[in-house]
């Protein structure tokens, strides 16, 4: 069939102008042609729309046009836009990475090498687990998807800018 349709109140796909290629008894090959022909499949319409590569794997011009078809669908492409602004986010991340130890730095100057170190630990597993929160609150659609991505980023940016202000 050149069209089928999913029936949401019976489960049913139905298909307009079907051919049925089938074999007797005998291995004879059967063709049967039917105006409608309704079945039961376990795949349902959001089976199709499931993406199979990842956003973060497209070509630019790709994404873009990924999410554009995800948005014209009506389907939930806010989850696909965090995973979009990912391959911003984190390069980005590294600068801050970096501001927020070089502040650590300043404060801890004569500190012992474990402070140091620990001290580090701590702000990498605060910003992972800041990171991870926003970007399960935006593939869930409870914030803004191009937030979530970035809030990490802005808010260690943020710290950053006021303790260095503060140290002066």
């Amino acid at each position: 069939s050149k069209e089928g349709v999913y029936n949401k109140k019976t489960g049913e796909w139905d298909f307009v102008n079907a051919v049925i290629y089938s074999f007797d008894e005998k291995d004879k090959f059967l063709e049967k042609r039917l105006p409608s022909y309704s079945v039961r499949l376990k795949e349902t319409p959001e089976s199709f729309m499931q993406s199979i590569v990842s956003i973060g794997q497209m070509r630019m011009a790709d994404a873009l046009k990924f999410l554009e078809e995800k948005k014209a669908t009506g389907e939930n492409y806010r989850r696909y836009l965090v995973e979009f602004q990912w391959r911003f986010v984190f390069p980005f991340s590294i600068i801050i990475v970096v501001f927020i130890g070089s502040i650590t730095g300043i404060y801890l100057r004569k500190a012992v090498i474990i402070l140091s170190f620990f001290f580090s630990i701590i702000i990498s597993f605060s910003y992972y687990g800041i990171f991870a929160m926003g970007f399960a609150l935006g593939k869930s659609g409870r914030i803004n998807p191009v937030l979530a991505a970035w809030s990490a980023n802005l808010i260690f940016l943020v710290i950053g800018i006021l303790a260095l202000r503060f140290k002066k």
